[in-house]
């Protein structure tokens, strides 16, 4: 059995240049998904007692996808991962372990830090390959946090990308992340001083943040513009009543435990009905189409799936067995 550090994890998985082939296993798993070859077991959330569950929790998810293998990602969420690495014994709080398709068995465990930026980023480079206009090449980033160099790096992976404008809510952390991006990805990278800056004549719009009022407006969207939200409320009503939306999963739009907003309460309310929203192994699989025309705003919210806990660390495996990195266990 592989074991796979996060140090392992990252040198089987360079940003950027692992996002292709991450796109691709994303992809394999959101067809199989999409053709009933998947077996997901619902997210569950252990928490201790009372208000201390607000920051003793256990997180639990796990899938089984057809002719790749499988997954159960374990890892705690809330205040106490948020604290400066100082304050920590470890900056890492999840761990994934991967089993083999054929007869189940465990093949390795991976320390979860940089593959969950590589397994969250896979969708959206998913997103942005079937969803933007194929001359998309201004980008707006809204965010600048852990998960934000994987959005980005996703997208330039499958449109070209010639310039990025960055907002977040902290200065120092716009300069920093403007700095490193642009060295990473060799494009331009522009801070922002706000939000409607950094979108206008956006083709893509990448949120990434903890806000808790939308972000994204609708008046700040230029035609054809494709927005890719990965939290709750980062956009306006407006924006999810012009759009098309495409999502990983409707089911999961009104999850009763962390519904996506705006979506839940316009699907609650009447206001948008779920046979309007597309799911993107729908399209993957030709059932449903995605853009329609070049000047359609296309909303994609991004729901997390157990899968991708399956296909990005399979791929890590790989990786890290081809290059030599990783701990063999007896």
């Amino acid at each position: 059995m592989l074991l796979l550090t996060d140090e392992d994890v990252q040198r089987a998985l360079p940003l950027p240049a692992c996002m292709g082939d991450a796109i691709a296993a994303l992809e394999r798993a959101e067809i199989a998904r999409a053709l009933g070859r998947t077996s997901v077991h619902p997210r569950a959330s252990i928490g201790y007692r009372g208000d201390d569950a607000v920051r003793r929790n256990l997180v639990v998810s796990g899938a089984i996808v057809d002719g790749v293998g499988a997954a159960v990602r374990t890892y705690t969420y809330g205040p106490s991962i948020s604290r400066p690495a100082a304050d920590r014994s470890r900056r890492l709080h999840g761990v994934t372990a991967v089993y083999a398709f054929d007869d189940m068995g465990m093949v390795a465990i991976l320390e979860d830090g940089h593959l969950n930026n590589v397994r969250t980023a896979a969708p959206t480079g998913l997103a942005a390959s079937h969803l933007a206009i194929p001359e998309a090449s201004e980008l707006a980033m809204i965010g600048t946090g852990k998960i934000a160099s994987g959005q980005l790096a996703a997208v330039c992976a499958v449109r070209p990308i010639r310039r990025v404008r960055v907002y977040s809510r902290t200065p120092e952390n716009v300069a920093r992340f403007a700095r490193e991006m642009a060295d990473l990805l060799r494009i331009e990278v522009i801070g922002c001083s706000s939000a409607e800056e950094a979108i206008e004549g956006a083709h893509v719009v990448l949120s990434a943040t903890t806000a808790s009022a939308p972000v994204v407006h609708r008046d700040w969207l230029s035609p054809g513009a494709t927005v890719i939200t990965l939290s709750s409320g980062e956009i306006d009503e407006a924006t999810a009543l012009d759009s098309r939306i495409v999502t990983t999963s409707v089911r999961l739009l009104r999850d009763l435990k962390q519904p996506r907003e705006p979506f839940a309460t316009l699907l609650d309310q009447g206001r948008i009905s779920a046979d309007n929203l597309v799911e993107i192994g729908e399209i993957l699989i030709g059932k449903a189409t995605g853009r329609e025309r070049p000047d359609q705003l296309i909303t994609y919210a991004s729901r997390s799936s157990a899968t991708w806990d399956v296909a990005v660390p399979s791929l890590a495996c790989e990786r890290a067995r081809q290059i030599g990195v990783g701990t063999e266990w007896p």
